[in-house]
């Protein structure tokens, strides 16, 4: 079983700010991805790119969420 005990927290700037981030980088590659002079294989490296960072965003709002089970937060508001 995975410690989550550091995911149990109600507000912290630093996760706030990781969330911020990530959701930017998304942005930024999707944004990229969208230029329609863009060779088809840099494309899908982009893409590949964006799904990579989406995931990992996923993956620590599902972490905080196993670690605080009673609470429910939007972190995409």
């Amino acid at each position: 079983m995975i410690n989550l005990s550091h995911f149990q927290f109600d507000s912290n700037p630093l996760w706030d700010d990781i969330l911020k981030r990530l959701e930017n980088m998304i942005e930024v590659e999707v944004s990229e991805a969208l230029i329609q002079e863009m060779d088809k294989e840099i494309r899908g490296h982009q893409c590949g790119r964006a799904e990579a960072l989406t995931d990992f965003k996923h993956s620590l709002i599902e972490a905080w969420e196993n670690a605080n089970p009673d609470k429910k937060v939007n972190f995409d508001a």
